[in-house]
């Protein structure tokens, strides 16, 4: 009889990539994340049901809500990811049965988190806004080297999270490194 052999995903775990006085680069890949899509429109009873499941309302455009346990950001209209460690598919379903469809992206997306004082110069030269206006809490959906990313400002000029397609996960990684070399 034949060994049946065992699929190990080579998706990245939580790994510190660079650790420097002024910056850390890091990923991490191990939360769920749903897409949580509103059926009805501006319908409370959806804002009413996270607010009870996750202990905070729906995030208000380009923003995002956060506690220990989960963080949910604006996508577009009437449409949140959940990102959490802690919580599975059949319980948000569960919970918003008929008022939201439901998608499982945790495969699909891969957290970058960067960290420290050279924020803000990396930034100036990925992006093409007001850093002045990307406050604590905002959410924005941009371009790196033509890779759509979403990236969330957890403390101004310090620390970052950017959420891009795990197919891109290789190119983003290169570019941030490079980058981080050269700031």
């Amino acid at each position: 009889m034949d060994k049946l052999s065992i699929l190990k995903s080579n998706r990245p775990v939580a790994e510190i990539i660079i650790k420097q006085d002024k910056l850390q680069f890091s990923i991490e890949s191990n939360r769920n994340i749903f897409s949580i899509n509103q059926i009805k429109e501006i319908d409370k009873r959806l804002n009413n049901d996270f607010k009870k499941l996750f202990g905070f309302a729906c995030p208000e455009v380009s923003k995002f809500n956060l506690n220990q346990d989960f963080m949910a950001l604006w996508v577009r209209s009437n449409s949140y990811f959940l990102i959490s460690k802690n919580i599975q598919y059949d319980e948000i379903l569960s919970n918003f049965q008929n008022k939201a469809s439901l998608t499982d992206q945790t495969g699909g997306w891969i957290q970058f988190t960067l960290d420290g004082s050279a924020c803000l110069s990396l930034f100036e030269k990925l992006l093409t806004i007001n850093l002045e206006d990307f406050d604590q809490g905002k959410v924005i959906r941009t371009n790196i080297i033509n890779i759509n990313c979403f990236i969330l400002c957890k403390s101004k000029f310090d620390k970052y999270d950017i959420l891009c397609p795990i197919s891109f996960y290789q190119s983003m990684r290169s570019r941030l490194e490079s980058l981080i070399k050269l700031t």
